[in-house]
């Protein structure tokens, strides 16, 4: 028989009612704001599995479609940040799941999806440490 244990141990969010309502679910959890402000090695746990969304307004048919022009459609890069400093310190994650964002696929005809999925390859198979 197999078990799987699993734990949160790291959470972030802006919004104030995303977080009142992620602490209702999960306890009265330390939860950062700003991703952009928080240093990886000292923030955040050494971890297996990454489990990360960013917003899809940027990239969705119901949003701006600006792309990586609008803020908050950089924050993929923050994901991409995390995993290649837990590379750099010998602490690589075994993989990583990104939220599902409608419209990804055929946005700016295909370029943003080749963009994450070079860089997401490029940042796990082939460590620059």
């Amino acid at each position: 028989m197999l078990f799987a244990l699993s734990f949160i141990m790291f959470g972030n969010k802006i919004a104030h009612y995303a977080v009142q309502a992620y602490n209702g679910f999960y306890g009265e959890e330390e939860i950062f704001g700003d991703i952009t402000l928080v240093n990886t090695n000292q923030d955040i746990p050494n971890f297996d599995y990454l489990l990360a969304g960013f917003p899809c307004q940027p990239f969705s048919s119901a949003g701006n479609r600006n792309g990586f022009a609008d803020t908050r459609g950089t924050l993929f890069f923050e994901i991409e940040r995390i995993l290649q400093d837990k590379i750099n310190t010998n602490h690589p994650a075994r993989g990583f799941l990104l939220e599902n964002v409608e419209g990804l696929i055929n946005h700016d005809n295909g370029n943003t999806l080749n963009t994450i999925k070079t860089r997401a390859i490029r940042t796990t198979i082939m460590p620059t440490a």
